[in-house]
């Protein structure tokens, strides 16, 4: 039908084909379901299921392998109707363990997931540690300064471990002019 049709569209396409404005959606994915946070035993998780047969694994995971079944449920496009109803059921079940066991379970079913980190855990996760994630800078006026590092990673260009202060303010002018072969402007 049209009205499937049109939930189907991305939020940028909808816009321009029928100028709906999408509505804030939270964490959800706006059309894909479940594509969400869902709150376990003691911590949120995110799953990701961008098909039915990832939703029917998810389902048999958490030991509700009905919910692939329910015709509100058994397809994309049905799940997309019923995203309120379906959350409050996976949550149900969730309930039962904390989040580091539905992650193992879910990971070990192929089900695409992961925990809800705050900050402190992010600047302390190995992978991003090791994907040189964060930086240090060693600035003159305020010392050795943590930050992000370069998330655009490309094989044989170097990914320094550190970066150079920001310079002061008017401080590079020469520098900048120079190479944009500009002449400094007379005072």
């Amino acid at each position: 039908s049209g009205a499937a049709m049109k939930r189907t569209f991305a939020a940028v396409v909808r816009q321009f084909a029928s100028g709906e404005t999408q509505k804030p959606t939270g964490s959800r994915h706006p059309v894909i379901t479940p594509f969400d946070v869902f709150q376990t035993q003691d911590a949120p998780i995110a799953i990701a299921c961008a098909n039915d047969r990832l939703f029917a694994t998810l389902a048999q995971a958490i030991g509700r392998p009905d919910l692939a079944a329910d015709q509100r449920f058994a397809s994309i496009f049905a799940r997309f109707g019923y995203h309120v109803e379906l959350k409050a059921e996976l949550e149900k079940a969730l309930a039962a363990k904390p989040a580091l066991a539905w992650i193992a379970v879910l990971q070990a079913a192929g089900v695409p997931c992961a925990p809800v980190q705050d900050m402190a855990a992010v600047v302390r996760d190995p992978q991003l540690i090791a994907r040189n994630m964060f930086v240090e800078v060693d600035d003159p006026e305020m010392g050795k300064l943590k930050m992000s590092g370069n998330a655009v990673k490309i094989s044989g260009f170097p990914d320094p471990t550190t970066r150079p202060p920001a310079p002061n303010l008017d401080e590079a002018r020469a520098d900048v002019l120079a190479e944009i072969g500009s002449e400094p402007e007379s005072q």
